[in-house]
């Protein structure tokens, strides 16, 4: 018998100049507590809010929020963290509507991968 799981999944690119932009700008600080939470903010203050980092992070993000077939308008950023383990490697915890979401679509677990070079930043991702 085979094993039906389900499985979805997003993928999100960004242009770091446009979110180096945004950090350098007057409007950082709305945009950092619009869309991050405490633990991702305190990681891009350790790290000199990298634009490469917040723009990862910020793809990640988006990512998720397509993986999960919902919008800005149905989920919140801030109910999506992403944080690291201690070899480095990126993992997903949800809060609020998007952990609930997740749930009601029997999903459970999230394999991600951010990458990044001089210009973008891109983040895939795969719920099971």
């Amino acid at each position: 018998m085979v094993d039906k799981k389900a499985l979805s999944n997003g993928v999100d690119i960004v242009k770091v100049k446009r979110i180096k932009k945004i950090l350098m700008g007057t409007h950082k600080d709305l945009f950092l507590r619009k869309i991050f939470n405490k633990e991702e903010i305190f990681y891009f203050e350790h790290n000199n809010y990298n634009p490469k980092s917040v723009s990862g992070y910020f793809a990640a993000k988006e990512a998720i929020m397509k993986t999960l077939g919902k919008g800005m308008d149905k989920l919140s950023f801030k109910d999506i963290t992403i944080l690291k383990t201690r070899d480095n490697k990126p993992y997903v915890k949800l809060s609020g509507k998007a952990e609930d979401y997740m749930e009601s679509l029997g999903l459970t677990d999230f394999k991600i991968s951010i990458s990044h070079e001089d210009e973008y930043a891109v983040a895939f991702v795969i719920a099971v």
